[in-house]
């Protein structure tokens, strides 16, 4: 989870009028974990603009494979040089758990390592922790070009 706050010299209508620009809403949070909404912009989501706060995901692909998503929360708030943008960036229910099954194999790979001592216990290990690695490094990808979209999205810097 990364949490970023932002200054901007726009005011919160104008920025959630650029966020009604980017994004396809949908009524509930079930619709952001939806593969069948399809959508040609960049986000799906929940705006509420009488408390200025959202909450985005990319649309998924029906047939990509992608088992990495990133949810973003964000809060608007008013200051006198223009807006602050509290954003939170997490993964989705799915990808947590994904993440956490691939953690736990390498914790059960580790312990049946120390009972039994054989090359298979150790190629297993090693192949567990480059899934693994692999996987916290595709996420932290997937972070980053979301942090990106939205930055680009609302002109933040």
């Amino acid at each position: 989870m990364r949490t970023i706050i932002y200054d901007s010299t726009d005011k919160p209508e104008q920025i959630m009028s650029k966020l009604k620009w980017t994004t396809e809403q949908v009524s509930n949070s079930f619709g952001l974990s939806s593969t069948s909404i399809s959508s040609h912009k960049l986000w799906l989501g929940i705006l509420h603009e009488n408390q200025n706060t959202f909450k985005l995901a990319e649309p998924r692909k029906v047939f990509a494979l992608n088992p990495f998503r990133v949810i973003i929360k964000g809060t608007i708030r008013d200051n006198t040089k223009g807006s602050e943008l509290t954003i939170n960036f997490k993964p989705d229910f799915k990808t947590a758990m994904f993440l956490t099954v691939l953690f736990l194999g390498v914790i059960v790979s580790f312990f049946g390592l120390i009972q039994e001592f054989g090359l298979e216990s150790i190629l297993g290990i090693i192949s567990f922790i480059v899934i693994l690695s692999l996987a916290f490094a595709l996420y932290s990808y997937k972070l980053k070009k979301s942090q990106e979209m939205i930055e680009q999205a609302l002109h933040l810097e």
